[in-house]
């Protein structure tokens, strides 16, 4: 199953832009779900159809409603999830409420409390990919910097879970009996026990959803100066959680010819953001559409029918054109490799641009994928400063410098900012428990024309494909970008980790991990290793990272950022490497 996770700055048009594409894909004949957590009447006013309000049987989501042939439209349920899981809880919890005294609260007392709705969107996507009915699952999400963290949430609640409740520690279930008896106190039931593998089955099914090489982010906004830093921040928080952006849509585009002195300077200024939003995106390889402003808010599906049509005509007669009108209008043909309504879908096939031929297929390879979630622990400011604070320079190739109490040839690190840890796991003596960030580091593995910056994971340097981009173009504009939905990997297999390691011990001595981090700034890192752990933050956003295993037997001398992509770098530790005879 194909899913689009749409989000973008708060007010920006999300659900339009998602509705449309829904739309457009319905018409092509697959089976659509346009999934909204938005509560309010937006929904409703794009869709020109009223969803239902409340699950009713205590689903995560509203029974979905046809709001187009092949578009079924629901809404998550956030208050009646709350409900059926404050209920589920009080049941398998009764004997630790009699054991302290409390009474459970009655039905009609279960109120949603604020931080219900991240875990009801994840029921609901979960939901909607385990039903089986659709094609493509298109979800309005909330807004952007929310969604980062909604998409976290899995693994780091799962890591929550092991560190409470370790499965070593169910082993003591046998002996609640006898220690009940011991007490004298009856003790918690195995059903608790039960609800937290539950829970862990369940979080690990929709981190596999957010895993999936068929899952991607849709960015939407309307250029404004505000909506360039917001999607700058979280363009890094996306590629630190593994989420891959097939497109940026921007929206409500005024035209550029207007008598009109106050039109005009709002058309200069979308310009300028528009601007400097795509020199971000195309760098990566990130195709770009754009929607022009109808002179209404789009009610129902006609008004989004016309603003895919003046997408198409905004967008020229490029690759995307003529397909893209036919899909709109609903009569375009299905072509090589397309599914027609109640067949199983090409797993590897898009949903889009008219005929699915290969010279009209956007890749779709993205940006960096690695799980989502975050973790705990305090990640100390990195911008460039040392242990002493002064601001350091260097590269890999940089002359030796010490690190954490060592001298390394090649490694850049500047004194004091380098660290590492020994083999109980410690960190060396004198060295600081963050690791400090150079001007630059780490090496470029080939760079898109015309970037200045290294390639994208998937890039091919041949084509110019990759990242969601057609053969030959990066950060096109079309309605094609909007209609189709883009190439992606096969459906329940979960998308190669672009976060490779660099073998430099020949040449430097050291080890180098690479991680895409798109739109990151250097003074807004931080990075901590724990045992063999690292924890990458980036502005407010944060993850603990596995570390590789022969990184596990190395000490870190220190990271830098270079063209899009946060380099640490490691050097074997003597009493952990291996060593030759």
């Amino acid at each position: 199953m194909r899913t689009v996770l749409v989000t973008g700055p708060g007010g920006g048009g999300r659900t339009t832009a998602a509705a449309a594409a829904a739309l457009a894909a319905a018409r092509q004949g697959r089976r659509v779900l346009l999934l909204s957590c938005d509560r309010g009447p937006g929904p409703d006013a794009v869709l020109g159809r009223t969803l239902p309000a409340d699950g009713g049987a205590g689903g995560p989501w509203t029974p979905p409603v046809e709001a187009a042939p092949g578009m079924w439209a629901a809404r998550v349920a956030t208050d009646g999830h709350f409900r059926a899981v404050a209920r589920d809880l009080q049941d398998r919890g009764a004997s630790l409420f009699d054991l302290l005294g409390a009474a459970p609260l009655d039905a009609d007392e279960l109120t949603e409390v604020p931080g219900a709705e991240p875990l009801a969107v994840l029921a609901a996507l979960r939901a909607a990919h385990a039903d089986g009915r659709w094609d493509l699952v298109v979800a309005d999400m909330p807004p952007v910097h929310e969604t980062v963290r909604l998409l976290a949430l899995p693994e780091q609640l799962r890591r929550y879970l092991r560190r409470l409740l370790p499965p070593e520690r169910q082993a003591a279930r046998a002996l609640r009996p006898m220690l009940a008896q011991l007490a004298g106190v009856p003790m918690p039931a195995a059903r608790l026990y039960e609800t937290a593998e539950r829970w862990q089955r369940e979080l690990a099914a929709v981190q596999a959803v957010f895993e999936s090489a068929a899952t991607t982010v849709r960015l939407v906004a309307e250029p404004l100066p505000a909506a360039v830093e917001t999607l700058r921040a979280a363009r890094a928080g996306l590629a630190l959680q593994g989420c891959r952006v097939d497109a940026l849509i921007l929206n409500r585009l005024l035209p550029d010819d207007s008598a009109d002195p106050w039109l005009a300077g709002l058309a200069a200024e979308q310009r300028l953001a528009g601007k400097a939003l795509r020199e971000d995106v195309t760098a990566d390889a990130v195709p770009v559409c754009e929607l022009p402003h109808l002179g209404r808010s789009p009610r129902g599906t006609e008004d989004l029918t016309e603003l895919a049509l003046r997408a198409a005509a905004r967008g020229g007669a490029d690759e995307y054109g003529a397909g893209a009108a036919a899909a709109v209008r609903g009569t375009a043909p299905l072509g090589a490799g397309e599914t027609p309504a109640g067949a199983a879908p090409d797993a590897a096939a898009g949903c889009g641009d008219g005929p699915a031929d290969a010279a009209r297929t956007p890749d779709g390879a993205g940006v960096p994928d690695a799980g989502t979630g975050g973790g705990g622990g305090a990640a100390a400011p990195v911008g460039g400063r040392g242990a002493g604070g002064a601001a350091t320079q260097g590269t890999c190739d940089d002359a030796a410098a010490p690190v954490g109490g060592r001298s390394v040839p090649g490694t850049g690190a500047s004194g004091g900012a380098g660290w590492g840890t020994g083999a109980d796991g410690s960190t060396d003596a004198g060295a600081p428990a963050g690791v400090g960030l150079d001007a630059g580091t780490g090496a470029s593995s080939g760079a898109a024309p015309g970037s200045g910056r290294s390639a994208p994971a998937g890039y091919d340097p041949r084509s110019g494909a990759g990242h969601g981009a057609p053969a030959g173009r990066t950060g096109s504009s079309g309605a094609g970008l909007l209609l189709g939905l883009g190439a992606a990997g096969p459906a329940g297999e979960r998308r190669p980790d672009p976060w490779c390691v660099e073998d430099r011990l020949k040449d430097d001595g050291m080890l180098v991990w690479r991680l895409p981090l798109p739109g990151a700034e250097r003074d807004a890192l931080g990075l901590v290793r724990r045992g063999d752990e690292l924890v990458v933050a980036v502005g407010s956003f944060r993850r603990v990272l596995p570390l590789p295993s022969a990184l596990r037997r190395c000490s870190v001398a220190g990271a830098g950022l270079q063209d899009g992509a946060l380099c640490v770098r490691f050097i074997p530790d003597p009493d952990l490497w291996p060593r030759t005879s």
